[in-house]
């Protein structure tokens, strides 16, 4: 099966009703970077989309005892003894758990804006998610409150497009390439063209924070050796996923579905 069919038979089996869940993927993210920050984001947050689900990577600080303070669904996802982040997996509970159609995922260091669902919702009634992504890109806000270059985003994806692929590849972590599959899913397998805007939203942690507490984290390596192994483990998910494709996507690991 083509692609393209297998994109119009996702359609016609799960509709297109534009309804979104918004999802965080978390752990500790109280001690990593403040509560404030946390509470900050929860709140822009709250009241949006159709449904909000926090994934929680068995968390020992307040993360998710705030997230039920915002009226958050509150998913706690088990331990994975390979990683200390399993980020890959807390992403596939989080989707096996939505109802709906479309899922974004948000980070944590983000205040997001009012009209961000209205904003979305008049994007997929007006694109062809056969097509076209769209890519939520974000500013990062320096030391020096100077916000120039992007920094990120939050990809909105139709949730079927996952469940057939059998979702994240459990085999990326934190630091080691699972956005990135999540991109070269949807750019590379099903053959979507991103289109990126900015709604004036800023990433907040700044470095100056971020890098003490990844030596932290992470003390016998560096940013840049992270980096470098995010690289290398993408640049093998492509043949994977390719393969996986050919063979009907049955060798991706997933705990979920």
């Amino acid at each position: 099966m083509s692609i393209d069919s297998i994109k119009r038979m996702l359609l016609g089996k799960y509709g297109y009703q534009p309804t979104i869940c918004y999802y965080y993927y978390l752990w500790n993210v109280v001690d990593y970077c403040g509560e404030k920050r946390v509470r900050e984001s929860f709140a822009s947050i709250k009241g949006q989309g159709d449904e909000i689900i926090v994934g929680d990577y068995c968390s020992t600080d307040d993360t998710a005892k705030i997230a039920r303070e915002y009226g958050f669904k509150v998913v706690t996802v088990e331990k994975d003894d390979r990683f200390l982040f399993a980020e890959s997996k807390v992403r596939n509970k989080v989707i096996s758990e939505a109802k709906s159609n479309f899922v974004v995922g948000l980070n944590i260091n983000v205040e997001y804006p009012a009209n961000l669902t209205d904003f979305i919702k008049s994007f997929l009634k007006n694109s062809r998610i056969n097509r076209d992504i769209l890519f939520l890109r974000t500013k990062f806000e320096d030391i020096n409150g100077n916000k120039n270059r992007y920094y990120g985003f939050s990809a909105v994806i139709y949730r079927p497009y996952l469940l057939y692929a059998r979702g994240y590849n459990q085999i990326t972590t934190y630091g080691a390439g699972s956005q990135k599959y999540g991109i070269m899913l949807m750019k590379n397998i099903y053959n979507l063209r991103v289109v990126p805007y900015t709604l004036g939203m800023y990433h907040k942690y700044h470095n100056h924070m971020k890098l003490p507490k990844v030596r932290e984290i992470y003390p016998s390596v560096t940013y840049g050796q992270l980096r470098r192994k995010a690289k290398k483990v993408v640049g093998l998910l492509r043949i994977e996923m390719e393969n996986n494709l050919n063979k009907g996507i049955k060798n991706v690991e997933n705990d979920y579905w």
